[in-house]
């Protein structure tokens, strides 16, 4: 199969193409289901009236920090549970209540807590991003000292130089992929606190974009939002995976 046909342009393609057709055939009203080029220029409206833009801004902003943030937080809990077994074994168990817990359950809680304020946002992000990272990475260490144990023992390879030159070089196609995991649950849990921070007054993000064209019966512009946050998706897989290859190759 040619390699044109297996990019995520011809899958957008094919979307756009049966959208259209759909819209064209006129199955439902036009205020539901509006044609691709309704959407687009929606899209450009909200673009040149500059809250599209920014509330990218925010949303990206948002998420790159929680990530952050993340990454050091699974990073500490990894050397925790590295270094000390009973660390590990009570790390896994707050692995085990925590995970499963969508970002929206926990929000109530937050917001008792700190109320509607950035530092609410980032602790729920964090809650949703921390876990599968901690989860993937603590498997792959665990399989890495398993099979060099010896060998670092024979070498009297410790500390930073065991750290890096075995525990990091060899996870970093699973860090990676916990990244794409942390990065897909943070958007989601994104987009729905958003939308609940904004009902409550903060006005920020795609996610009350959204609703906020929802609430003006912008069914296109709404569409036109989703479109982007699936571009900004396809967009950091593809980055992701191109790191990744260069780092395999």
């Amino acid at each position: 199969m040619k390699r044109w046909m297996q990019s995520p342009l011809m899958t957008f393609a094919v979307i756009i193409a049966v959208w259209e057709g759909i819209a064209l055939a006129q199955w439902f009203p036009e205020t539901l289901f509006p044609s691709v080029d309704t959407v687009v220029k929606a899209l450009i409206k909200l673009g040149a009236e500059g809250a599209l833009i920014s509330r990218i801004a925010y949303s990206i902003g948002i998420i790159l920090m929680s990530m952050v943030m993340s990454l050091l937080a699974a990073a500490v809990l990894l050397w925790l549970s590295t270094r000390y077994k009973s660390m590990a074994r009570q790390i896994g168990y707050l692995e085990a209540i925590f995970n499963p817990l969508p970002g929206m359950a926990v929000l109530p809680l937050v917001i008792l807590w700190v109320g509607v304020t950035h530092k609410g946002m980032l602790l729920i992000m964090m809650h949703a991003m921390v876990w599968p990272i901690w989860a993937q990475m603590r498997v792959r260490f665990d399989a890495l000292k398993q099979t060099y144990a010896a060998f670092m023992k024979a070498y009297s390879i410790t500390g930073l130089r065991a750290g890096y030159h075995v525990y990091f070089c060899g996870s970093v196609g699973e860090l990676l992929s916990s990244i794409k995991t942390a990065w897909s649950r943070g958007w989601r849990a994104l987009i729905s606190i958003e939308m609940v921070f904004g009902m409550v007054g903060t006005h920020t993000g795609l996610g009350w974009l959204i609703y906020e064209r929802r609430m003006y019966m912008d069914t296109a512009g709404l569409y036109g939002v989703l479109l982007v946050i699936a571009l900004i998706g396809v967009a950091v897989e593809q980055g992701l995976r191109t790191i990744e290859d260069r780092f395999r190759s």
